[in-house]
């Protein structure tokens, strides 16, 4: 008997994540453009964060102002909020002896 020649695996018709190097089919444009811009991100990411602050939850707020500012590094409200934060955790996790009166 004859062996079948062997062909090669077909690719999948939807891929799942693709990393953004390499050629760009519609497709993959498509999936790339349904997540919101870094910006938009750091904006909700920021807008939560100030939230938190409001709630007394700082640590939170500093996490989620240090993942904005990634996301939108040159913010420079996003910088000073983060500033803002830190100075305030700072603050609250002084003993109360070395706090200015």
């Amino acid at each position: 008997q004859k062996a079948k020649p062997r062909t090669a695996a077909k690719p999948s018709a939807t891929p799942s994540r693709l990393a953004l190097r390499g050629a760009q089919n519609d497709e993959t444009a498509s999936e790339i453009s349904e997540a919101p811009p870094a910006p938009a991100r750091a904006a909700k990411l920021r807008a939560a964060a100030l939230d938190q602050l409001n709630r007394g939850e700082v640590d939170g707020a500093v996490a989620n102002l240090k993942a904005a500012r990634e996301l939108d590094p040159s913010n420079e409200l996003i910088q000073r909020d983060l500033e803002r934060a830190n100075r305030i955790r700072a603050t609250v996790a002084a003993p109360v002896s070395a706090q200015p009166k």
